[in-house]
C-alpha cells in the first residue's frame, strides 16, 4: 500500500512502509492524510501537518541535516500560513543526530520563537535527551517528554483545540 491510497488514518497510525526503510508504528493518535516522508541513507522524517498550527514529526534512525532541513521549512510554512505554531516531534526512534541538524533546528528554533507557541519532544534517548535540555536552556519553550502516554496526550489535546 502506498501514503497516496491512504484517506486516513485509523485507530493506529500507519507509516509508509518504504522498500528501503520500513517502519513500525507505536503512535496511537489518529492523524489525518499520509505523512511527507524524507527518506536518506541514515534514516527517515515524516512530517505531517494534521490541522492548521499543528505540525507533527517523526524521526527514525539519523537525523540528518536535509532532514532536519524539511522540518524547518515545514514549521516555517505552516507558521507563515496559520500564525502561532505547535509543534510536536516523536524522536523515540531516532538514533542519533548530525551536529550540523541539531545546530540547523536550534538556530530555526531561536529564530521562530515569536511564531512558536509550544514545541514538544519525545524521546527515551539518552544522548539525544541531554542534547534537547541543553537547546533548552536558550529555547525555554520546549516541553520534554519522557513518556508517550504524556506526549500523546498533549497531541490530542492540540487537535481536538484546533480541528478545523
Amino acid at each position: 500500500m502506498i501514503a497516496a491510497d491512504w484517506p486516513t488514518f485509523q485507530v493506529r497510525l500507519s507509516y509508509p512502509v518504504m522498500a528501503e526503510a520500513p517502519v513500525p508504528s507505536p503512535l496511537g493518535v489518529t492523524l489525518p492524510g499520509a505523512p511527507s516522508a524524507y527518506p536518506s541513507s541514515k534514516g527517515t522524517v515524516y512530517v505531517w501537518e494534521p490541522v492548521p498550527r499543528v505540525l507533527v514529526t517523526r524521526v527514525v534512525g539519523v537525523l540528518t541535516v536535509e532532514g532536519a532541513s524539511a522540518i524547518e521549512i515545514a514549521a516555517r510554512r505552516v507558521s507563515s500560513r496559520h500564525g502561532r505554531l505547535h509543534a510536536f516531534h516523536d524522536w523515540e526512534p531516532m538514533t542519533d543526530y548530525e551536529s550540523a541538524a541539531r545546530n540547523s533546528l536550534t538556530q530555526s528554533a531561536l529564530e521562530m520563537l515569536k511564531n512558536t507557541e509550544t514545541l514538544h519532544i519525545l524521546t527515551l534517548s539518552k544522548m539525544v535527551t541531554l542534547g534537547v535540555q541543553a537547546v533548552s536552556l536558550v529555547v525555554r519553550r520546549i516541553q520534554l517528554h519522557t513518556t508517550r502516554t504524556s506526549f500523546e496526550s498533549e497531541l490530542r489535546k492540540a487537535l481536538l483545540e484546533r480541528r478545523v
